[in-house]
């Protein structure tokens, strides 16, 4: 779905090139500290070599100041993550961010398979 979308990159705020031998399946929260291996925390990008194991209120913290505010929630919603989430994103609130998460693709999923 993600790709279907075309998900942003997070740090150029481009659109990717998702070739199948340089796609990333990216925890949002890194799995190493915060243990979620769901699929409401990954998403894909293309690199996470400046992510690395970085918590999101460092990391979307950082791209707030690269991007604006309006151009993360852009990006995030390109991810099929709601603008909503960014607040759970700084404040490191895995549980609140995977509720909305769980929503916006519960939504898209919906959309798609509507007739």
């Amino acid at each position: 779905m993600m790709v279907k979308k075309g998900a942003y990159d997070f740090i150029t705020g481009q659109e990717p090139k998702f070739e199948p031998d340089k796609i990333q399946d990216d925890h949002i929260f890194p799995k190493k500290i915060f243990k979620e291996n769901s699929i409401l925390n990954r998403t894909l990008i293309t690199t996470n070599q400046r992510k690395s194991k970085k918590r999101p209120s460092h990391f979307f913290k950082d791209l707030i100041k690269t991007h604006t505010q309006y151009g993360l929630e852009k990006i995030l919603e390109s991810h099929i993550i709601s603008k909503n989430s960014l607040k759970f994103l700084l404040n490191d609130d895995l549980i609140n961010f995977m509720k909305l998460r769980k929503d916006s693709l519960e939504k898209e999923v919906n959309k798609l398979t509507q007739l």
